[in-house]
């Protein structure tokens, strides 16, 4: 009788172990998130940011957390929808330009500022410094996985552009209300346009040019039509993965942790630095063809730029009530950036 009971609390132990929490959880399948991106497979963000990132991240939760790709925008092409493709949960985690979504992320044009930022990666960490802050807008739903300021935009066109009277009357494709200030302060006529839109339009006529950053020059094609680059530093603008924070919440504890290990900062500078390192190899791969123009104004061409921008800067504090806070902020996040 003892036998039996003393096997019947063994196989009783056993079964518990079986069916402990924790080894529930290693017997379980992953929890699968979507990514998805409306750029090419073969485009910068997606092969050498995403596609690493998410190999890191599922081998460092192998059995806990894996993530699917979808690239080329085989969730949703419209750059324009990129943020309703996250709220609709069609993807749980996306690629967003927060330029095309400035009825939520109304702050982020303070990285649209001419004349501020040089690297990516001094943007982006001016960018984190802000949130911290919790001075910019638009995110409270959101969680960042990781976030980027692209390369500084230059002015990209069909015809030579060295001073602001040169873009008198020409069609300029922009993103964002201070892109479109901008250029209309040069005389231009603004048109606004999502970038996969652009290659096909100059070479139509539709427009002469844009005001781009060299990642998107190459991706999607529009160094075949524009030919001329003029290097004023027109800003940037930030790129962003993110999940709503709903989702995020929902997760079991072990994913969430795997997640955390690589969101925010990690991603941004792992991004960031890689996004430096590639703008230098493009701009020198242009500097070699003789087909392109690159053109680098000069110091009093220089102050020209400045006197027809800087009003259209000066004046956005009644555009948004927060600008001279933001602006401020944004400096001094600028300056900490670079002194590390």
């Amino acid at each position: 009788m003892k036998k039996r009971f003393l096997g019947i609390m063994i196989a009783a132990v056993f079964m518990f172990s079986m069916w402990s929490p924790k080894t529930m959880v290693a017997s379980a399948e992953p929890v699968v998130l979507k990514l998805a991106s409306f750029e090419p497979p073969q485009g910068f963000n997606v092969s050498k940011v995403f596609i690493p990132l998410v190999e890191k991240i599922n081998q460092d939760g192998k059995g806990v957390i894996k993530i699917e790709t979808f690239f080329g925008g085989t969730l949703g092409r419209d750059v324009l929808q990129q943020l309703q493709l996250l709220k609709d949960g069609v993807a749980d985690i996306v690629h967003i330009v927060n330029a095309y979504h400035p009825g939520q992320l109304v702050d982020d044009q303070v990285v649209n500022t001419p004349f501020m930022a040089e690297k990516c990666l001094d943007c982006t960490l001016a960018v984190d410094f802000l949130q911290k802050k919790n001075l910019m807008r638009g995110y409270d739903d959101l969680v960042i996985i990781g976030q980027i300021c692209l390369d500084q935009y230059n002015i990209h066109t069909n015809f030579p552009v060295k001073v602001p009277s040169d873009l008198k009357n020409r069609k300029i494709r922009t993103a964002g209300k201070m892109q479109h200030a901008l250029v209309l302060a040069c005389g231009g006529t603004p048109i606004a346009m999502p970038i996969t839109k652009v290659a096909e339009n100059i070479s139509r006529g539709v427009i002469e040019g844009t005001i781009s950053d060299w990642n998107g020059m190459q991706t999607f094609r529009i160094n075949d039509v524009a030919k001329y680059h003029c290097q004023v530093r027109m800003g940037t603008t930030l790129l962003m993965l993110a999940m709503m924070k709903k989702k995020y919440e929902s997760l079991p504890a072990e994913a969430r942790a795997v997640l955390d290990r690589y969101r925010g900062k990690y991603t941004s500078v792992f991004w960031a630095e890689r996004m430096d390192e590639a703008m230098d190899g493009i701009r020198k791969k242009i500097t070699s063809d003789p087909e392109h123009e690159l053109y680098k104004p000069t110091a009093e061409e220089l102050e020209q730029w400045k006197a027809a921008l800087n009003p259209v800067i000066e004046s956005w504090d009644k555009e948004n009530e927060r600008w001279d806070e933001l602006i401020r902020a944004y400096e001094k996040g600028l300056t900490l950036a670079e002194d590390k």
